[in-house]
């Protein structure tokens, strides 16, 4: 069915558009075509058994680094320094949660007077 429309002179088909459809069913179909034509290749290449590409199969450039043969003075740990370090972690993790339950104790005390988000 055909009308003619008065505002611009157009007319408009009323009704299922054969090229419509024959034009989505094209555009569906093409990526279709295309992923199963790279997917044969593919299968194809590794029937084959044999890499199109060759990467290059050299040694690696560097040796593992063996302190005991680094000239000059030797590489030692000082076991003090890391515990230090440890301690000073541990404190500082301590501090913090002590300050945390004093806000959860302040909080439980007195809700109304606490400003901002509550602790957790």
């Amino acid at each position: 069915m055909i009308r003619s429309t008065s505002c611009f002179g157009r007319v408009l088909i009323v009704g299922p558009s054969v090229y419509g459809e024959v034009m989505r069913f094209v555009l569906l179909l093409v990526p279709m075509i295309a992923l199963v034509a790279v997917y044969q290749y593919v299968k194809h290449e590794i029937a084959l058994g044999q890499p199109s590409v060759s990467l290059p199969q050299t040694p690696g450039l560097f040796a593992p680094i063996d302190p005991d043969k680094t000239p000059g003075s030797q590489f030692k740990i000082d076991d003090q320094d890391i515990q230090r370090s440890m301690a000073a972690g541990i404190d500082a993790q301590n501090r913090q949660f002590n300050q945390r339950m004093e806000d959860m104790r302040n909080y439980a005390r007195n809700p109304a007077g606490w400003h901002g988000v509550p602790p957790h």
